[in-house]
C-alpha cells in the first residue's frame, strides 16, 4: 500500500468515511467541529478501522462487518481513510423559480428566486483492492436504495491548509478502469444528503465549537 500512501500525500487531501444508514442521519451533528475524540466531534479519528481488514455483507437483517467489527450503522463507527485520491472537486448547485415583474425597477431582466441547493464531491483515485475505505465506498454504493446506505465524509487539506469539509451523502455514478495487478483506478461522485459545512483555513478553531450556532439553523 505503501504507493498509494504516498499518493495521497502528494495529491494533499485526506478523506475519512464512516458508512451508515441514512435513515439515522441527525443534521444537528453539523453543528460539530469535524474531528474530534468521543461525541464531540462529527467523525471520531483517534481510532480508525485497519487498512487491510474484510469487509463482509449479511442479510436477513443487513449487517456490515469490518474485520471482528459489526458496524452499527449509525454514524459512530470508526471511520476509515479513503486512499490514493487522485481528485476531489466540489460543485455546487442553486435551482431557481422565475419572477417576472412588470414595472422598471428590474429592467425588463428576470428576477429569480432561489429555491434549493445541492453540492456533490467528485472523487476519483487509484486503490488497492484490498483497501477497506475503498471497499466500504463500494458496498455503500451498492446499497444505496436496498439498504438506504451513505455515509458521513470529512476532507481536510489540501496539504499546508486546514480547510475541512464535512456533511453526510451518497456515494453515487461508480466507474472502474482496471489498472495492473491489484490496482483499480476509479471514479464515484459523493453527492450530500442535506447541507455541508465549511472550516476555512486559519479559521479558529473557537468558531466550530459546539456553542457556536450552526450557518444552517433557523434560530
Amino acid at each position: 500500500m505503501s504507493g498509494c500512501s504516498g499518493f495521497i500525500k502528494a495529491f494533499g487531501y485526506t478523506h475519512y468515511i464512516v458508512p451508515m444508514d441514512l435513515c439515522q442521519v441527525d443534521l444537528e451533528e453539523l453543528k460539530k467541529v469535524p474531528i474530534a475524540a468521543g461525541g464531540a466531534g462529527f467523525i471520531d479519528t483517534t481510532l480508525e478501522l485497519a487498512n487491510d481488514a474484510d469487509v463482509i455483507e449479511a442479510f436477513d437483517p443487513y449487517t456490515l462487518t469490518v474485520g471482528a467489527e459489526a458496524l452499527a450503522l449509525d454514524g459512530s463507527d470508526k471511520p476509515a481513510k479513503l486512499l490514493g485520491l487522485t481528485s476531489s472537486a466540489l460543485s455546487t448547485d442553486t435551482d431557481t423559480e422565475s419572477s417576472q415583474t412588470y414595472d422598471t425597477t428590474s429592467q425588463g431582466f428576470e428576477l429569480g428566486v432561489a429555491t434549493s441547493k445541492s453540492a456533490t464531491l467528485d472523487l476519483a483515485g487509484n486503490a488497492q483492492l484490498g483497501d477497506v475505505g475503498y471497499k466500504l465506498m463500494r458496498i455503500t454504493e451498492k446499497q444505496a436504495v436496498a439498504q438506504n446506505l451513505g455515509a458521513k465524509l470529512v476532507r481536510v487539506g489540501p496539504v499546508g491548509t486546514t480547510e475541512t469539509i464535512w456533511g453526510f451523502g451518497r456515494f453515487t455514478n461508480f466507474s472502474e478502469s482496471n489498472d495492473a495487478g491489484s490496482i483499480v483506478g476509479w471514479e464515484c461522485a459523493f453527492e450530500f444528503y442535506g447541507p455541508y459545512n465549511i472550516k476555512f483555513d486559519g479559521q479558529a478553531a473557537a468558531a466550530q465549537s459546539l456553542g457556536i450556532q450552526s450557518p444552517y439553523s433557523k434560530d
